[in-house]
């Protein structure tokens, strides 16, 4: 009887060592996908800065590019009309 009450003990010292293993592990892998996840999201934010400010220097530079081809049509319409005066 007593060997029965010995090998159940250890039986269930054994189940519950495995049963605890499990557990840390999964929770282990839990924190790892959640780490993981602020990461990604973390960089995710950063190209969205990233991206944000290139939009605004590409808008920047298509309005510098607008005003010279406004100052250059200005600028041939002025020879244009000097050219026609002067006939």
């Amino acid at each position: 009887m007593r060997i029965l009450r010995f090998f159940f003990c250890c039986f269930a010292f054994v189940s519950f060592s495995y049963g605890a293993a499990a557990s840390a592990a999964i929770n282990t892998m839990n924190v790892s996908t959640l780490t993981l996840y602020a990461t990604t999201q973390q960089q995710n934010n950063r190209i969205e800065k990233y991206l944000d400010l290139e939009k605004i220097v590409l808008l920047e530079n298509k309005k510098a590019i607008f005003l010279a081809k406004q100052r250059n049509e200005l600028l041939l319409n002025s020879l244009h009309i000097e050219s026609t005066n002067e006939r």
